[in-house]
C-alpha cells in the first residue's frame, strides 16, 4: 500500500516570492534543505541533490528528478533517499489569493509500515517547516530580490 498526505497553508506573500523560495538553492537551504541546483532553470528530467547536514537516523541525502514546472504555479519532483529506503513525489501548487498565496503540498509514495510511520512523522515536520521556517524566511525576504 502507498501512503500520501496533503498540506495546505495560506501565506501572506505573492506566488512569485513563494516560488523563488521553493526553487532557488540559496533560499531552499535557509528553510528546507541544501540543494545543488536551481530548480527554476533545471531542465525537466534534470537531476539534483537535497542534503540535510544535520540528519539523524537516515542518510540526509535525497537524489531528485524534476518532473514538472509551471512558473509560478506548480512544481513536481521525485526524491529517492540515497540509501534506497524511500522514493516519494512532492507536488507543490501555488494559487494566488487576495492576501497572498494558497500553498498546497501533496507528498506521496511511501510504502509499507515503515513508509506509513515516516509519512506521519514528516507530516508534522512539514507543518513546522512551512508555517515557521518558510513563512519566516518570506517575511525577511524582499518580494523582488533574494536578499532579506
Amino acid at each position: 500500500m502507498s501512503y500520501a498526505y496533503d498540506l495546505e497553508r495560506e501565506l501572506p506573500h505573492r506566488p512569485e516570492q513563494v516560488w523563488r523560495a521553493l526553487t532557488d538553492p540559496g533560499l531552499l537551504s535557509r528553510w528546507f534543505m541544501e540543494c545543488d541546483q536551481d530548480l527554476a532553470s533545471l531542465p525537466l528530467g534534470g537531476r539534483f541533490t537535497l542534503t540535510d547536514p544535520n540528519a539523524k537516523g537516515w542518510s540526509g541525502i535525497l537524489d531528485g528528478e524534476l518532473r514538472q514546472r509551471a512558473v509560478p504555479a506548480r512544481l513536481v519532483y521525485r526524491t529517492d533517499e540515497r540509501n534506497g529506503t524511500s522514493s516519494t513525489t512532492l507536488t507543490w501548487t501555488l494559487d494566488p489569493t487576495e492576501s497572498g498565496t494558497r500553498l498546497h503540498l501533496h507528498h506521496a509514495g511511501w510504502q509499507g509500515l515503515r513508509g506509513f510511520m515516516t509519512a506521519q512523522f514528516l507530516r508534522m515536520g512539514w507543518r513546522s517547516l512551512i508555517a515557521t521556517n518558510l513563512n519566516d524566511l518570506l517575511d525577511r525576504t524582499q518580494p523582488d530580490t533574494e536578499a532579506p
